[in-house]
């Protein structure tokens, strides 16, 4: 998927989205933090409270989780259970704790390149619902 991301350009156009985030001005979206710029067809980044977020309408999510303890993660998977029905699939920089997302598996790993790794990579885990 990476890979065709990547050739149609739309990788380049997320990480200039993704970018702009830090420079994006004052619209509240509701989490305590700053709403992004939609990146294309359904996209939204969003900077604030993780838990205090609105993931009703999420179907798929990238967490930079490299940080977060299990206590946090095990917060985040019950979230995500409870507040997102149409989450299809999770990719994490960290493996969430056993039990903590039911009614979701690991569906692989992979290595992608971080800001910090270059192109080595950093492990991401990634669950799928079902």
């Amino acid at each position: 998927a990476w890979s065709a991301v990547s050739a149609c350009g739309e990788a380049r156009a997320l990480r200039a989205s993704a970018l702009a985030l830090a420079a994006y001005g004052s619209g509240d979206d509701g989490s305590g933090g700053r709403g992004a710029p939609d990146v294309g067809d359904g996209v939204r980044l969003l900077q604030g409270n993780l838990l205090s977020a609105d993931f009703g309408g999420m179907t798929h999510a990238y967490c930079a989780s490299l940080c977060f303890d299990d206590e946090l993660l095990a917060r985040l998977g019950n979230k995500l259970t409870t507040e997102a029905p149409r989450l299809r699939s999770l990719a994490s920089l960290r493996r969430l704790p056993r039990g903590c997302l039911p009614g979701f598996h690991v569906t692989g790993e992979l290595e992608a390149e971080m800001s910090w790794t270059g192109p080595r990579g950093a492990r991401v885990f990634l669950y799928g619902r079902g």
